[in-house]
């Protein structure tokens, strides 16, 4: 398997990491709604569980590969490790609690908006220009998002399409600041620690949220098959980004949108119509617009 990884082409080996983070994202959503559906478990408190078990993955990895250079260098940055873990944690906790209020395809669909907040931050903290066709495709990007949600009616937007939308907000701060420090530190290291220093703030938490345990202790292989799918989802977006370029990599892994609807209504349940597949397909290439045709 090692031989034939490594005897693919460069390009060929980023899109497969952009599509597995793709079915990784897809992986995860559908987890916690499982989760959420068979068991009886604050919001809360599974969040804490959730980044506990991504940080269990985040640590095995950095136990193989952290060494005395690179531990020396990661405690040049400590602070922007706990800032961008800090905020990572915000944002993940918001997402999974969101995921409590609402289906995993409006889960999916809102999670593209991540886009547009790392458009936003990238502009403010790293000066890149935005052009008129970005913006005009922006615009494209949010009526697709609200047909794809609400369909062709009023607007009514659920509490957890509310809270997920927040966490995006904070999704593009952590993807802007993740990628200045992976120019640093390297695409394996920063993904991990912030999987892990996240994890700890969510042990100190659960000392004070988490009460009940019995519940915890059925769901515990569910959540360690959740974290696992958020660790493996990070690492093959990082390895994509470093392979080809976070353009084509952010293509691919909002292809997510079309996997998680169908693993929605195959697994779940979950209902699905025309207005969801029309708002998905103007999502789709609004952000094929954005990130591809960045000339205008």
């Amino acid at each position: 398997m090692k031989q034939k990884w490594h005897s693919l082409s460069t390009a060929t080996k980023g899109l497969l990491a952009g599509g597995a983070s793709a079915v990784f994202l897809t992986a995860y959503l559908v987890t916690n709604k499982y989760i959420y559906n068979t068991y009886d478990i604050s919001a809360l408190q599974y969040s804490l569980i959730f980044a506990i078990a991504g940080g269990l993955f985040g640590g095995l990895s950095l136990t193989r590969n952290m060494n005395s250079r690179i531990f020396a260098e990661v405690k040049k940055d400590v602070w922007m490790f706990v800032v961008l873990s800090l905020a990572s944690f915000i944002a993940v906790g918001l997402l999974v609690i969101g995921q409590r209020y609402t289906t995993s395809v409006n889960a999916s669909l809102i999670g593209t908006t991540t886009i547009l907040t790392t458009m936003f931050f990238s502009a403010v903290m790293m000066h890149e220009h935005i052009t008129k066709r970005q913006k005009l495709w922006v615009v494209m990007l949010f009526i697709g998002m609200y047909v794809g949600i609400v369909g062709l009616h009023r607007i009514h937007i659920s509490r957890g399409d509310t809270i997920i939308l927040s966490s995006e907000i904070i999704f593009g701060f952590v993807n802007v600041l993740s990628r200045k420090m992976m120019r640093k530190h390297g695409s394996l290291i920063v993904p991990n620690m912030r999987l892990v220093l996240a994890a700890c703030f969510a042990i100190l938490c659960s000392i004070f949220f988490v009460r009940n345990w019995v519940v915890i202790g059925q769901l515990w292989p569910w959540a360690l098959v959740a974290g696992m799918f958020y660790w493996l989802c990070m690492k093959t977006f990082a390895t994509s980004v470093h392979l080809i370029n976070a353009n084509h990599a952010i293509v691919l892994v909002n292809s997510q949108v079309v996997i998680t609807a169908l693993a929605g209504v195959l697994l779940l349940g979950e209902q699905y119509s025309w207005e969801k597949f029309i708002g998905s397909v103007i999502v789709l290439t609004s952000i094929y617009y954005i990130t591809w045709k960045r000339r205008g």
